[in-house]
């Protein structure tokens, strides 16, 4: 169950670093992007511990499509997050950082990410996930890069694995 509960945790922190660059979109008012719309590559890594288990770090290339659309859209969805409490949010040009708690998932956690120049991007993230009275740690950080304006087959909110 612990495993399971791990994977499951572990793809949906995938869809969150896939869209890293959208990231501050989900959890703010809407604003102009901070970086370059189209095609973006993230790698992330992830390393998780549970009481006397660390699992390996894993990493993670996927490709994503940032549009105004995704940009625009992305911003309504965390908001209508009735499970999740964003609090000492910052946001200047080229950073942003966050706590967050969610009460489903007994989770809390800290953000923070560097938009650079609007052709990159650095993250990380610190989550602490209590079930069963056990505590699992995640740890991710993550870089972006910009690789064009044309998405070509990647569709914007379907970001696509490629390693």
């Amino acid at each position: 169950m612990a495993v399971r509960r791990c994977f499951v945790i572990n793809k949906m922190l995938v869809k969150v670093v896939a869209t890293s660059g959208l990231l501050a979109g989900f959890l703010q008012t809407p604003m102009a992007p901070p970086m370059k719309l189209g095609l973006w590559e993230t790698t992330s890594t992830t390393t998780m511990q549970m009481p006397g288990m660390q699992m390996p770090a894993r990493s993670t290339k996927v490709r994503s499509c940032a549009t105004a659309e995704s940009w625009n859209k992305a911003f309504g969805s965390a908001r209508q997050n009735k499970d999740c409490t964003l609090v000492n949010e910052k946001l200047t040009a080229t950073h942003y950082s966050f706590d967050l708690s969610c009460s489903a998932n007994n989770a809390s956690g800290h953000g923070e990410m560097d938009f650079g120049n609007g052709t990159t991007g650095h993250g990380t993230m610190h989550m602490v996930v209590n079930a069963g009275g056990k505590a699992m740690t995640m740890d991710t950080s993550w870089d972006s890069k910009y690789v064009g304006a044309d998405c070509g087959s990647v569709a914007p909110g379907s970001p696509e694995i490629i390693q």
